[in-house]
């Protein structure tokens, strides 16, 4: 027998219907799943307590199950491929199709062009109210501050040594001791977070800080909007009234570790400190909200501003926390941790002898050539090749290595940054047309640089070489 698929909720009747034209099969529609989402969607008295102005009501959901069928739910323009069907009261309340139809582009968390709040059906049936309000708070930073979600270039040059990634555990520990802090060490707490990061952003250089203060934006301010609405739920679904309370900092320190710790270094800690950054904030500033949403500020900028003048020192938080203990720990963690591919990796950058470095990070349209049985892989961003490695790039530019392993930093696939081989005794360089001694220095190419030597050839359009102790970087320019 066919399941009924009519049912009541306290919004109005939903009816489904399948995607496929003229086609009614069989399906195990989420009943419960959408009845609570549609109740959690019109929880507007608690997303205007969490944020100015917010009604949950004007987001567009769509519900996915492992089948990728999606459900939509407020959804102002769906895809021509979704079923739409009235309530009994004349409604438009929900649309039925599959996650792979044209117009669904859940990578950009968009459906039919409007931004969209994707909630998986099993992470939703665990967590009704965190993951809605989670996701629907994406799809009001999308739509209010959009400036703020806007992509910051993946660094992936910039130093994470034992000595920045033992600041960032004190940094957590520093803010989760800050968001438990009594009132009367609040404000020094605070301003020792501050002081540390400050320095460490200053150690790694704008654009890692930039992607960091990105990602906690990104991350962690809507976790924290999806912790606290789950903690302020059941007062407003009980016809209650409450303004948001602090809702303490999530577990921010961990244990010295090597590559296990990998992932929660690069990406894992920010929903985490994010959050501990508003939790921080709902102490210090209480008003902090509505700088953010009227100003499209970062948190964090939103705390610095309300640290008084000067900071602390962080030198002296470094001693008494002693920092020097924690480098230490964390460079015999990662040592211990090393494969042999990155070991071999490091012998060719940082080992004995001078080097031979060639930055082809500003060059485009990639040709290349490599031979795969003698290439060793390290991770995502490095490889080594033992025998040859040919690059050509647009413009006529190419670099050609052979004989000598090679230690290849990328950006990602077919993206060379920078190669290291040895630095041949018997390398000559010709910049405009004239031969150039190999002295230390800089010198810029404006119309040819040619390097030629044993198992070295490299032709560019335009460059610098730079000459140093022990070491020549060739910096190559279309």
């Amino acid at each position: 027998m066919r399941k009924s698929l009519w049912w009541p909720v306290p919004a109005a009747a939903i009816l489904f219907a399948a995607c496929a034209p003229g086609v009614r099969p069989e399906v195990h529609h989420p009943d419960r799943l959408l009845q609570e989402l549609v109740t959690v969607s019109e929880l507007d008295a608690l997303s205007g307590a969490l944020w100015p102005g917010w009604e949950l009501s004007s987001t567009p959901f769509a519900l996915w199950t492992p089948d990728s069928t999606c459900y939509l739910v407020h959804h102002p323009r769906p895809p021509v491929s979704f079923r739409r069907v009235r309530g009994q009261n004349g409604r438009i309340v929900l649309y039925h199709g599959r996650l792979a139809s044209s117009g669904v582009a859940r990578d950009a968390c968009k459906v039919g062009g409007v931004p969209t709040a994707f909630l998986e059906s099993s992470a939703f049936a665990a967590d009704p109210v965190g993951v809605a309000a989670t996701e629907a708070f994406r799809v009001l930073l999308t739509r209010a501050c959009p400036q703020l979600l806007a992509p910051v270039e993946l660094v992936v040059d910039s130093a994470m040594g034992p000595r920045v990634l033992a600041m960032v555990d004190l940094e957590c520990e520093l803010l989760e001791r800050a968001c438990s802090a009594p009132e009367e060490s609040l404000l020094v707490r605070a301003a020792e977070f501050v002081a540390v990061r400050q320095l460490r952003f200053l150690t790694m250089g704008p654009r890692s800080a930039d992607r960091e203060l990105w990602l906690e934006t990104m991350e962690g301010l809507p976790r924290y909007i999806g912790d606290r609405a789950r903690e302020l739920a059941p007062r407003y679904q009980a016809g209650g009234a409450a303004g948001p309370q602090s809702a303490g900092s999530p577990l921010l320190r961990r244990d010295p570790g090597g590559r296990a710790d990998a992932e929660w270094y690069s990406a894992a800690r920010f929903p985490r400190t994010g959050a501990g950054v508003c939790a921080l904030l709902d102490r210090l500033q209480p008003g902090w909200r509505r700088e953010v949403s009227g100003r499209c500020a970062r948190t964090f900028d939103v705390l610095r501003g309300a640290m008084p003048d000067p900071l602390p020192r962080a030198a002296d938080v470094f001693s008494r926390m002693d920092l020097d203990g924690r480098v230490a720990a964390r460079a015999a963690a990662i040592d211990a941790a090393k494969t042999g591919e990155e070991r071999l990796f490091e012998s060719i950058t940082e080992g004995p002898g001078p080097k031979l470095h060639i930055s082809t990070r500003q060059l485009s349209s990639v040709s290349v050539s490599l031979d795969r049985q003698n290439m060793v892989s390290v991770d995502e961003h490095r490889e080594v090749h033992m025998r040859i490695l040919k690059l050509e790039f647009s413009g006529g530019t190419h670099v050609y290595l052979s004989g000598e392993p090679i230690a290849a930093e990328l950006g990602g696939p077919f993206d060379y940054r920078q190669l290291t081989v040895r630095w041949p005794q018997d390398l000559r360089v010709t910049v405009d047309g004239e031969p150039v001694a190999l002295e230390p220095g800089i010198r810029s190419a404006a119309r040819s640089l040619e390097v030629e030597g044993e198992g070295v050839s490299v032709e560019a359009r335009a460059g610098a070489v730079v000459v140093g102790e022990g070491r020549i970087t060739l910096v190559l320019h279309q």
